[in-house]
């Protein structure tokens, strides 16, 4: 299942990007969560989150944490969860049921440190 993560605040024009998104890569919503971060959906008992063989789509990566450490930890947490995540403004797609091998780790993450920089700490 495709879950949309529509920031407080933000509704709007995150979900005009995430319905774009999905659109074009033929990809069916079937929920929408909200919060003011995607990190916060695994640390709260919410009946409604994302579980393993789940997608979670982002318009951004400053949805996954409003400081660097938030969002590396929402990515740890959804990769433990096995939820892939894709993040539409970066271009990034992390997917949790098929882990990378240990070489291409850096060529993962190097988008994903450069994304998350433009979070404000």
């Amino acid at each position: 299942m495709e879950f949309a993560f529509v920031r407080n605040g933000r509704e709007e024009t995150d979900r005009e990007k995430i319905r774009a998104f999905a659109e074009a890569y033929g990809l069916v919503l079937c929920g929408e969560l909200t919060g003011a971060n995607a990190g916060r959906l695994w640390s709260e008992k919410t009946a409604e989150r994302p579980g393993r063989g789940d997608t979670l789509i982002v318009a951004d990566a400053a949805a996954l944490g409003s400081r660097y450490e938030e969002a590396l930890q929402a990515v740890s947490l959804a990769v433990r969860q096995g939820v892939s995540l894709y993040c539409v403004k970066e271009g990034l797609r992390i997917d949790a049921l098929f882990p990378q091998t240990f070489d291409r780790t850096a060529e993962i993450c190097l988008p994903l440190y450069k994304a998350v920089l433009s979070i404000r700490n």
